[in-house]
């Protein structure tokens, strides 16, 4: 996992593989399935109380160093502690808001949801009950809560799935998505709901994207690099 925050020497990435075309209708859901593990820190509440509202504008406010550095905390374990206790706060906000607009039409899977979305279903680790609910649905995503690429095994799984991923932008967005990279992510909760609002007026926009993300990853030649720098790393 890459991060902004605490730099990884040898960082390799895999890619998603054999992905098979998926039609969408329009009764199509918003999926999503992931823990929630809020903070008990009073420092990580104080920060989001006063800089919530900046942070929920722009998610990528916090994948930075500088941040950390202006409200005053230097080291870097303490960074990633804040980080963390942060980038649970936005998942939990965004989620609650995303039920309140869309209710009947949002899953929420996930024994930490109980208290906060009151039709959540609990955790079901099967992989096909994933991999079908994430299958011709629109597939909500905030990245991996250590790190900030945009591939990593969860978004992998909802492409492989022939699910539609909309993540929380991350750093490589944009160099990994290319075209299609403003309907892959949002940085904002406006800007998630206006992309939820668009495949709902235009459902078929779900399989021309989908066709579009599958043929990014139509051929096996980003992984065989992957495997071919793995075993590079693993002879030094």
């Amino acid at each position: 996992i890459k991060s902004s925050i605490d730099d990884k020497r040898n960082f390799v990435s895999l890619y998603p593989y054999d992905l098979k075309k998926n039609i969408f209708n329009k009764n199509f859901k918003i999926v999503f399935i992931g823990r929630l593990n809020l903070s008990n820190s009073p420092e990580v509440k104080a920060i989001w109380n006063k800089y919530n509202r900046d942070i929920m504008n722009n998610f990528l406010i916090i994948e930075n160093k500088k941040f950390f550095q202006t409200i005053g905390i230097k080291k870097i374990e303490h960074m990633k502690n804040i980080y963390l206790g942060l980038k649970n706060e936005i998942r939990l906000n965004i989620i609650k808001k995303l039920h309140k607009e869309f209710n009947d039409d949002l899953i929420v899977v996930g024994n930490d949801w109980e208290s906060h979305i009151e039709n959540s279903i609990k955790d079901n680790h099967d992989i096909k009950f994933v991999k079908d609910l994430y299958k011709g649905n629109l597939c909500v995503d905030f990245g991996s809560k250590w790190g900030n690429n945009s591939l990593y095994p969860r978004s992998i799984e909802i492409i492989e799935s022939s699910g539609v991923l909309v993540q929380c932008q991350q750093p490589d967005t944009n160099d990994i998505f290319r075209d299609t990279a403003k309907f892959v992510s949002f940085n904002s909760y406006q800007n998630l709901s206006d992309i939820i609002l668009m495949y709902k007026k235009d459902h078929k926009k779900l399989n021309l994207n989908y066709e579009k993300i599958c043929s990014l990853f139509n051929n096996n030649e980003m992984n065989y690099k992957t495997l071919t720098k793995i075993i590079k790393i693993s002879n030094q």
